[in-house]
């Protein structure tokens, strides 16, 4: 008897440290699948970094990012932080960059500023399938 209780406390203290220790990068909210193409001056955009950013998350908490990178027709499916593919629903400001590098140099970038680093772009995401496609000018 001593020893199933004994097992018994072992068990619930496993469970009470497994619980206590889950972290936020297993954090894994209610995602709606975004998938499109962004194409700049009428023509396919390859290989351009397609992010978006909540704007309704005032702690940035987890950090609720979610991106791609567009393939050879300019098809992208956005996937979250943590791998699942979606974004939070909500409105989110848009950023698309080809400067692959992050380097932030003019050189290695495709499509003007207000797409990127001063971006105006904003979109609403809804629970469910969202198809949202980005015709960029560089003019």
């Amino acid at each position: 008897m001593d020893r199933f209780f004994l097992l018994r406390k072992w068990w619930i203290l496993l469970i009470a440290i497994t619980i206590g220790c889950s972290d936020s990068e297993s954090y894994s909210p209610e995602l709606a699948n975004v998938t499109g193409t962004v194409s700049l001056d009428g023509k396919p955009l390859p290989s351009a970094v397609i992010t978006f950013i909540p704007k309704d998350d005032p702690t940035e908490k987890f950090a609720p990012i979610s991106g791609a990178i567009t393939d050879a027709s300019g098809k992208f499916t956005l996937k979250f932080k943590n791998g699942d593919e979606g974004a939070l629903p909500g409105t989110h400001s848009i950023q698309i960059s080809t400067d692959l590098e992050g380097t932030k140099d003019p050189a290695n970038e495709k499509i003007p500023r207000k797409y990127n680093t001063k971006t105006t772009l904003t979109e609403t995401v809804k629970l469910g399938e969202n198809s949202i496609n980005f015709d960029l000018k560089t003019k």
